[in-house]
Formats: structure tokens, C-alpha cells, sequence
């Protein structure tokens, strides 16, 4: 095996002197960026006004009220399973604990949203209710059970997917006496699209989102 090497080397040196290779590289090409075919940009939101949106790809933005994060067992049969659960106060108020935004309820029965009055308030399960008139607050005092909105004013389209969102008093539904606020106009019509369905699952849904 050393006799062959040396065999080997010495060729490759006669070679060298002889002005010859012993070994002929091929030049380098120069190395280039790998190339990956572009990316369209990710849609990240899709706007609710937009005509063509399906109902399940509407963007809620979170409540704006405060949100508690509540540990509960999953079912009263399993103890031992846990569930944090995002809740809301029963009631969506303001920093100052004003009511839907100091919309007067008594003015939605009269088919319009009309914003009230601390001259004209009242107190209701911890909150304070703006009103127009001390006509609208007096009816109101005397069976406030009959006014306060569904879902305790929070959008009743994103309670009955499950969570809640703060509701714009502009956007509203009076259906058989109860008043359903909404997120906006088109979460309200989106809504009313299937409300017997949408109702039914609010219904279910509030009672595990709110303390």
C-alpha cells in the first residue's frame, strides 16, 4: 500500500514540473440566495362592514367592561375538573357605574335611542339609570325588572357565541317587550337573521358569563 501512494505522489510531482495539473478543478460559481415563492399577505380581520362577511367571521372587539377570570369546576359530577372561564358583571355600566352608557330604556319603547340625564337618575341593582324625564324614571322605579335589557345590556349577538362583548346603545331589537342591545348595527342584523336561534343560545350562554 506505501509503495502505490508513493507511486502516486511521485507522478503528481513530475507532473507539477512539467508544467501539467495533477488535479483540475472546475471554477466556483458564486452562491446565491435560495429563492422561496412569496407569501400573500395573512389576513388578520375582516371588517363587520363589509356586505359579504359570514356570521362567524364577524371581529368582536372584547368588553369593555371589566373582565374577571373565574376558575369553576366543569360539571358538579367531576369536582376535580377546572375551567377558567372569562366573566363580566351582571351589568354593563361605565367607569362611573352608569348604565348602558346613560341611555335612557324607557326611550327605546318610543323606537329610538336617546341618551338621558343625571338631573333624571335612578338607583338599580348597584348601577346608576339615566333617563329623558322623571316621567320615564318614575315608570321605571315602579317595575325596573320589566326595562333592564337583556343580557344586562351587553351585545346579544356575542353572548350567544359565547362571550361578551360591550354593546353601542344605537344598535338595538325589541322583540316581545325585551330589549337586546348590540355591538354594532351589523351584528344586529346579523342577529335577527336567526333569532330564535341566537336567543336560545344567549339564554344559555349569560348565565355562565356574567358574576
Amino acid at each position: 500500500m506505501n509503495r502505490i501512494c508513493v507511486t502516486f505522489c511521485l507522478l503528481g510531482s513530475l507532473a507539477i514540473l512539467h508544467g501539467q495539473s495533477g488535479l483540475v478543478l472546475a471554477p466556483s460559481e458564486p452562491l446565491s440566495e435560495p429563492q422561496f415563492p412569496k407569501r400573500s399577505p395573512v389576513q388578520t380581520e375582516q371588517k363587520v362592514t363589509d356586505p359579504g362577511v359570514r356570521p362567524g367571521m364577524l371581529i368582536l372587539k372584547p368588553s369593555g367592561d371589566p373582565i374577571y377570570i373565574v376558575e369553576e369546576v366543569e360539571s358538579e359530577a367531576d369536582q376535580w375538573r377546572t375551567y377558567r372561564r372569562p366573566k363580566v358583571d351582571r351589568l354593563s355600566k361605565t367607569a362611573d357605574g352608569v348604565a348602558i352608557q346613560g341611555y335612557d330604556v324607557l326611550s327605546y319603547l318610543e323606537k329610538r335611542a336617546e341618551k338621558g340625564s343625571k338631573s333624571f337618575s335612578a338607583e338599580h341593582l348597584g348601577v346608576t339609570w339615566w333617563f329623558t324625564s322623571a316621567e320615564h324614571r318614575n315608570v321605571f322605579v315602579s317595575n325596573p325588572a320589566q326595562f333592564v335589557p337583556e343580557y344586562g345590556g351587553f351585545c346579544a349577538y356575542s353572548i350567544g357565541k359565547g362571550f361578551p362583548a360591550t354593546a353601542d346603545p344605537e344598535a338595538y331589537s325589541l322583540q316581545s317587550g325585551k330589549l337586546y342591545l348590540f355591538f354594532n348595527r351589523t351584528t344586529q342584523k346579523v342577529w335577527e337573521q336567526d333569532q330564535q336561534t341566537m336567543t336560545r343560545k344567549g339564554d344559555t350562554n349569560w348565565p355562565k358569563l356574567h358574576r
